[in-house]
C-alpha cells in the first residue's frame, strides 16, 4: 500500500479509542495476539524515565516509502484528520511503524491502522485504532478481550518452547578499541577545525545466530 492510499484510507475513517480498566502483561498478549504474525509490531517502553506506555499491533508493509515523502505526509499521519486533536494520556497514534538505517538511507515502515496501548504506571489498557463506525471497532475490540480472557503464562511457556540450543555467538566489534580510539582522535581534530560542532560516535556488535527473534528479545 502506497503513503497516498494510506492517506484516502484514513479519510474515510474515524478514529476510536477506549480504556480497559485491567491489566494484562504485555508480553502474554503480544505472544497471543501477535507473535504468528509476519508484520507485526511491539514497541517498548516498560522502563522509560517518564512516559511507560507499550503498543503492540500489525500492519501492512508499506511502499514507495522515500524520505520526501514520508516528511511530507507525516503530518498528516500523526493526527487524525476526522476531527480536533484526540485528548489521550500518551502520544502514540496509529499510521506508519517502522525503523531507518542512517547508513544505508533504508526505510522500512508498516501501515497500521490499530493498537493496543498498555499504560505501565496506572495498569491499564486502551484500545485505538481507525474505523468505519462504532459497530467495526466494536467488533475488533470485543474480539481482542475474548482472547484476553484466556491469557496467562503464554510468555513462559514460549520461553520454554524457544529454548537456546547451541554454543554462543561470538560478538564482533565493527570497530575494535585501536580503531575506534583513532576515531576518537579525528573527531576531536574535526572539532576543533570547527568542520562539526557534535558528533555522535557509536560503534556496533555484531553476532550471527540462529536462535528465535522474539525469545532473544523477551531475553533482552
Amino acid at each position: 500500500m502506497s503513503l497516498i492510499g494510506i492517506l484516502s484510507e484514513r479519510r474515510e475513517m474515524k478514529f476510536f479509542s477506549k480504556r480497559l480498566d485491567g491489566w494484562s502483561n504485555p508480553a502474554d498478549v503480544f505472544i497471543s495476539l501477535y507473535s504468528r504474525q509476519a508484520n507485526s509490531f511491539w514497541l517498548d517502553r516498560e522502563f522509560h524515565a517518564t512516559e511507560r506506555f507499550s503498543c503492540i499491533g500489525s500492519g501492512e508493509i508499506t511502499t514507495g516509502s522515500g524520505w520526501k515523502q514520508v516528511e511530507k505526509l507525516y503530518a498528516e499521519l500523526i493526527q487524525p484528520s476526522n476531527g480536533p486533536e484526540i485528548d489521550l494520556p500518551f502520544a502514540f497514534r496509529p499510521g506508519l511503524v517502522g525503523f531507518f538505517d542512517y547508513e544505508l538511507n533504508d526505510i522500512r515502515l508498516l501501515t497500521v491502522t490499530k493498537s493496543i496501548v498498555f499504560d505501565h504506571d496506572k495498569r491499564k489498557m486502551w484500545f485505538i485504532g481507525f474505523f468505519s463506525d462504532d459497530a467495526d471497532f466494536a467488533d475488533w475490540m470485543h474480539a481482542a478481550l475474548l482472547r484476553l480472557a484466556l491469557v496467562g503464562g503464554e510468555q513462559a511457556a514460549y520461553r520454554h518452547n524457544n529454548l537456546s540450543a547451541g554454543t554462543a555467538p561470538i560478538p564482533v566489534l565493527r570497530h575494535d578499541s585501536t580503531s575506534y580510539l583513532q576515531l576518537i582522535s579525528d573527531a576531536q581534530q574535526h572539532i576543533e577545525a570547527g568542520d562539526v560542532y557534535q558528533i555522535c560516535l557509536t560503534n556496533q556488535i555484531q553476532m550471527t545466530h540462529e536462535q528465535d527473534e522474539l525469545s532473544v528479545f523477551l531475553e533482552l
